[in-house]
């Protein structure tokens, strides 16, 4: 496919509102492409070059986009910088100055998968002299492309192609290119929450249909999502819901996915581990020793390899094959044996002085799920056998061990460890059926968490909201350039973000230093389009998504303003009419280590809003 064709499509999704028209859109695009194009097709509807988890980054700036603009099309580099003031976006300062442009070649000719290679070679190109590199070869690569091309490439390695959608869309649309529905999109979806690589899942269903995704399952060096809790609001409603079942703490600290991969008897094991060790080398980051390879990943599917040298040392040591262990890293006082606050523990997730601040922050990994071992997936093997295979894996009891696990069918036993966890500095307790599977990305009633918040008065549990936007400071909080921000949840039935509170109390001096810093490299001139916001609640300065915080409140409450919920269904709760909910008296906790999606959705609102009522 010629990438001025593609770019027309993108134009397309770009001008349509309605997510079924995307979806159909999406759908006749991926029909479209041949097997060899519609992974990197996939990747680049998502302004991306890879799965989130092989963190492929361009490290290019707006400034740096100015200067590439720049040189490309023989402008001075202030007349760009007017253009953007005036259009507030990049991509079409860039498609404008293309038309513009009177230089050799008139562009529009090259294929999807050319520039697709070509951006990956800008975006892998690092060391001495690499941005000048970037620079060039970028502004070659733009020249060589159609006007509404370079509107969609140049976005590209900024971030912000603005087309409004995410992953979810894309799954719905593989189901229409195969003719199927609300089944065939459950399907895929359950392949994709194993191997999060929606170019992998559709260059699969293209070869073999959706009978070839049956053969897609557990591979080591590729994250699973993790399985998440549901909440209750009483100790009695748990027993009632849940029988005999396992009580684990509710730790407050890094999860992490640990993936191990050892060769046997000298040889490595059958297409994983020599294909993996190509991979990794290629990125340059996993840890790998004669035999032995590991990597981590963050509950974002981030790769986190690099920066828990001691935690690959000790799983090295692990006497098996091959195993993902699902677990939480906490950081601790080895004088006291005390455990530290979440903000130290996550201090160890850096990029530079790793060795020493291994040593002044030492962690407990805290393991409490088993997915995989000696070549063998465990998700659909019930957690009671879980947990004994975990508890005969030779754990050091220092750096690893399992978590406490505690049999309950009592409301009185379990009120028992809840203090007892509490006392410990610990958030609560989760509660785990003993016959469940491992649901990968799924939150339901298998697992459910019973946090301190519960015990009190107001929500049952917290909110992570996606920073929005924010709202420039005044007085005191001027020096800061932020006032207050626009948290919003997700609705995954029209992959948007709806807001849910505008929060401007909780935080330090120091937070809101730390949200600047944040908040800098995520600003766009416009609202993304998968925002919903009310004209009341315009910002200041908009946020692609990326920033996730743990938001507390006295209660959820119907509002006139905000869009969380606003047109479902729940009159029947006592709200409003047309209403939609929003957090009263919101205020910050933490800022959370979560992908967007995973922010606290509009069907967990109502549900908490459900609660209040009963």
């Amino acid at each position: 496919m010629k990438f001025s064709s593609f770019a027309r499509c993108l134009r397309e999704l770009e001008s349509t509102a309605s997510r079924k028209e995307m979806v159909g859109i999406l759908a006749e695009l991926l029909k479209r492409s041949s097997e060899e194009e519609v992974g990197k097709i996939c990747y680049l509807c998502l302004g991306r070059l890879a799965p989130v988890y092989r963190s492929v980054e361009f490290n290019v700036a707006e400034k740096t986009m100015l200067k590439v603009l720049s040189f490309s099309f023989g402008v001075r580099e202030d007349e760009v910088r007017s253009r953007y003031k005036k259009l507030g976006d990049l991509g079409s300062v860039a498609e404008l100055l293309r038309g513009e442009y009177r230089g050799a070649g008139r562009g529009g000719d090259l294929e999807v998968a050319e520039v697709y290679n070509e951006l990956l070679r800008i975006a892998r190109d690092s060391g001495a002299g690499s941005q000048e590199r970037k620079v060039h070869s970028l502004a070659a690569l733009l020249r060589k492309l159609s006007p509404l091309g370079v509107r969609y490439c140049a976005r590209i390695p900024l971030g912000q192609l603005r087309l409004g959608f995410s992953d979810v869309t894309l799954i719905e649309a593989l189901a229409v290119m195969v003719g199927g529905g609300k089944e065939e999109v459950k399907f895929i979806r359950q392949k994709f929450n194993i191997r999060p690589d929606v170019g992998e899942i559709v260059r699969v269903i293209k070869l073999h249909g959706l009978e070839g995704l049956k053969e897609v399952g557990v591979e080591i060096g590729t994250p699973i999502l993790p399985a998440l809790a549901e909440r209750m609001p009483t100790m009695e409603k748990i027993v009632e819901k849940l029988g005999e079942f396992a009580v684990e703490p509710k730790m407050d600290g890094i999860r992490l996915q640990i993936h191990l991969n050892k060769a046997v008897n000298g040889q490595p094991l059958v297409d994983s581990l020599e294909s993996q060790r190509e991979l990794f080398n290629e990125q340059g980051s996993k840890k790998e020793s004669p035999g032995a390879l590991v990597c981590i990943f963050s509950r974002r599917l981030d790769d986190v390899t690099d920066m828990f040298p001691d935690v690959v040392a000790a799983v090295q040591k692990l006497p098996v094959d091959s195993a993902i262990m699902d677990g939480e890293a906490i950081a601790y006082n080895p004088d006291t044996e005390e455990f530290l606050p979440f903000q130290e523990t996550m201090k160890r997730k850096r990029k530079y002085n790793v060795a020493q601040k291994a040593a002044e922050l030492p962690l407990k990994v805290f393991l409490f799920d088993l997915l995989f071992l000696n070549g063998k997936s465990l998700l659909e093997t019930a957690f009671g056998e879980r947990r004994r295979l975990l508890e005969k894996l030779v754990l050091d009891g220092n750096l690893l061990m399992a978590a406490r696990h505690t049999k309950v069918n009592s409301a009185r036993k379990l009120k028992k460890l809840f203090d007892l966890y509490i006392s410990e500095g610990l958030e609560g307790v989760m509660c785990k059926r003993l016959d469940s599977p491992y649901q990968a990305g799924a939150r339901n009633f298998n697992w459910v968490k019973y946090k301190r918040s519960a015990e009190g008065v107001g929500l049952p549990d917290t909110v992570d909201g996606l920073v929005m936007g924010y709202y420039a400071g005044r007085g005191q909080r001027a020096k800061f350039g932020v006032g207050a921000f626009l948290a919003g949840v997700f609705n995954p039935q029209k992959d948007r973000f709806e807001t849910i509170a505008k929060v401007g109390t909780g935080l330090t001096d120091d937070q809101w230093r730390e949200f600047s810093r944040r908040v800098g490299p995520l600003e766009v001139k416009a609202k993304p389009a998968e925002y919903c916001v009310a004209k009341e609640l315009e910002c200041d300065a908009w946020l692609r998504p990326g920033l996730v915080v743990e938001i507390d409140a006295d209660e959820v409450t119907c509002s006139p303003v905000h869009t969380a919920a606003r047109g479902l269904n729940i009159v029947r709760t006592g709200a409003e009419n047309g209403a939609g909910l929003s957090l009263r008296f919101p205020r910050l906790v933490r800022f959370r280590d979560k992908l967007p999606e995973e922010a606290t959705t509009v069907e967990e609102i109502m549900e908490m809003y459900r609660m209040q009522q009963t």
